[in-house]
């Protein structure tokens, strides 16, 4: 689904161990943005709708991310 709604998506990694995020594209493919060190975090622009997958370093999926919000939190464990 096409995004208009600019939002932003905080990434804090509240794991012992480094974790990857990627952007869903529209045809569905991983397209990579950042590896989160242990206890790190960053803020990514976005849109709303856009769906974001944090993964291990074996980029096994840990969850899936959608801001519907102004700004949005997703807290790895």
């Amino acid at each position: 689904m096409q995004g208009n709604v600019h939002t932003t998506m905080k990434f804090l990694n509240n794991s012992n161990h480094e974790v990857r995020t990627y952007w869903l594209d529209y045809s569905g493919r991983r397209v990579f943005y950042k590896a989160i060190p242990p206890h790190g975090q960053y803020t990514q622009p976005t849109f709303q709708t856009h769906p974001w997958v944090v993964t291990d370093q074996r980029d096994k999926c840990l969850n899936i991310f959608v801001s519907n919000q102004p700004s949005a939190i997703a807290e790895i464990r």
